[in-house]
């Protein structure tokens, strides 16, 4: 006896509490969808995420869940997408991470963390994200011929300082770092 009315019961001889996709089956993580099962497949409907109750369906299949507010949402739920470092599941052609701009379909911008350098793998967070970063302080190296992205110098952000990791920043030009 699973609380199911049996003529609503589409598994009726399985204890189940499902209730968004089929009554009364099997739901492993309580989130209302459906394990998937010998007669009832992911394609149908079933739980895609049966050890996650925050996330049920991936419609593009690249392990990232469609529900905005779950764990691990999909930025681009209808692309199949490898990055994790700004948002999950969004197109990254240099495979760095952080999401291509360009593959947005919804506005996701540089300014909102996308990757500034998508033809080149960067590891820079400080500044702007997924571009080169000689000495690892997490802010992008100047780039004034605009190879890696747009045309990035000192004077827009950039590291001040290749080479040294524990400066990037001289506001006031004066060769000592802030």
């Amino acid at each position: 006896f699973d609380g199911t009315v049996d003529e609503n019961d589409q598994c009726a001889f399985t204890f189940g509490t499902s209730v968004h996709d089929r009554q009364g089956c099997p739901d492993t993580d309580g989130d209302g969808y459906s394990d998937p099962a010998s007669n009832w497949s992911i394609a149908q409907g079933a739980d895609v995420f049966i050890a996650d109750n925050t996330q049920w369906a991936d419609q593009d299949g690249d392990g990232y869940g469609d529900n905005s507010i779950g764990t691990n949402p999909d930025g681009c739920p209808s692309i199949v997408g490898t990055s994790t470092g700004d948002r999950y599941g969004c197109i990254d052609t240099d495979m760095d991470t952080f999401s291509d701009a360009e593959s947005n379909l919804g506005g996701w911008t540089i300014a909102q963390g996308a990757d500034a350098c998508i033809s080149v793998v960067g590891t820079s967070t400080g500044d702007r994200n997924g571009c080169p970063d000689e000495d690892g302080d997490t802010y992008s190296d100047p780039d004034p011929s605009g190879t890696n992205g747009s045309v990035w110098l000192i004077s827009n952000g950039a590291d001040a300082f290749l080479g040294d990791n524990s400066q990037w920043n001289d506001t006031d030009s004066d060769g000592f770092g802030d």
